[in-house]
């Protein structure tokens, strides 16, 4: 599918896109706001728009995109892909013309799985609520955390999988594995999206230059 990524974090979209050029969709394009996403569907095909709700801390952003993009590309639809799993904003997503509302905690592949459903689902065949998931607040760990942790932990940013990771690392799958959920575990969280995001939102990896070849490995 043509896929259009639109995320005030830089670092978040460009993991993002690895991630769905890694399961075989075509990236058009990766915005930063909302009014961009708009001009994007306005003059070229995209079939979904991947968005964030919350723009310079404003919901409302994202909800009246939904809408404009819609507008401006009736056959585009927007999977809105965000850290809040608050019942209303969820309700005011998915009735703003929203078809499918994920939370960046989950899963990737349930993530991934979801986008890719919607290539087969009639406009208004999918409403997927994601249940709400605790965000973590704080990182009690993450003090403890070792150089080789930290180097996995910018590795999942930079979009590495596990086996990419364990080849350029030196170490076994298993090895490469633990280490992995590790970070998991002293970062508060479950999934390694989630992990991403907790490191991209809370400065804890550098920023990767685009075009890092580092970039070429999905999670």
């Amino acid at each position: 599918m043509k896929i259009l990524l639109c995320d005030d974090h830089r670092l978040l979209v460009e993991t993002f896109a690895s991630l769905m050029q890694a399961s075989g969709h075509e990236i058009v394009d990766c915005v930063l706001d909302p009014a961009a996403a708009v001009e994007v569907v306005a003059r070229e095909p995209v079939d979904v728009c991947v968005m964030d709700m919350s723009f310079d801390g404003l919901e409302d952003a994202g909800i009246e995109a939904i809408g404009a993009i819609i507008a401006a590309s009736p056959t585009t639809k927007v999977a809105v892909l965000s850290a809040s799993g608050e019942p209303d904003l969820i309700a005011r997503a998915l009735g703003a013309g929203a078809s499918a509302y994920l939370l960046k905690s989950e899963d990737v592949d349930r993530i991934l799985s979801t986008i890719a459903a919607l290539e087969f689902a009639e406009t208004d065949d999918v409403r997927v609520a994601a249940p709400r998931s605790p965000e973590p607040t704080q990182a009690p760990h993450l003090r403890f955390m070792t150089p080789r942790e930290r180097e996995v932990l910018t590795r999942l940013v930079q979009g590495q999988s596990t086996v990419a990771i364990a080849r350029e690392m030196g170490v076994a799958y298993s090895t490469a594995r633990t280490h992995i959920q590790n970070v998991l575990t002293k970062l508060g969280v479950h999934s390694k999206l989630a992990a991403v995001t907790y490191a991209v939102r809370n400065g804890l990896v550098a920023p990767t230059p685009r075009g890092s070849e580092n970039r070429r490995s999905a999670v």
